[in-house]
């Protein structure tokens, strides 16, 4: 997860732009928005490679492992679950005080 975050830091601006430019476009599936994703990392990441053995050793260093894309994937993915709980859970308690407030507004037969 360090070396997510430190990649995150290192090329900020242009995952910040390439955000923008998938807010824009028409709203992509699931699959398509992890590839994109991770050809984004990719190519931020990309250097070019003097001789073949580099390639293969160099991808490695520079993040070709998904491991910590999807661990992050799946920590957004749990916060959205749980503030759909929340949002929920909330308009529960809304409906709550709604129906309270109606009953309290009735006037008492005397």
């Amino acid at each position: 997860m360090a070396s997510a975050l430190a990649l995150t830091e290192k090329h900020s601006t242009q995952i910040e732009i390439m955000r923008r430019r998938l807010a824009a476009a028409p709203k992509p599936s699931p699959a398509t928005r992890r590839v994109t994703f991770l050809q984004g990392i990719a190519k931020a990441t990309e250097t070019t490679p003097k001789d073949p053995k580099a390639e293969s050793d160099d991808r490695a260093r520079r993040g070709w492992d998904t491991d910590a894309v999807e661990d992050m994937w799946n920590a957004v993915l749990s916060y959205i679950h749980e503030m759909g709980h929340l949002f929920g859970e909330l308009s529960t308690l809304k409906d709550a005080v709604d129906r309270t407030i109606d009953k309290s507004l009735v006037p008492l037969p005397y």
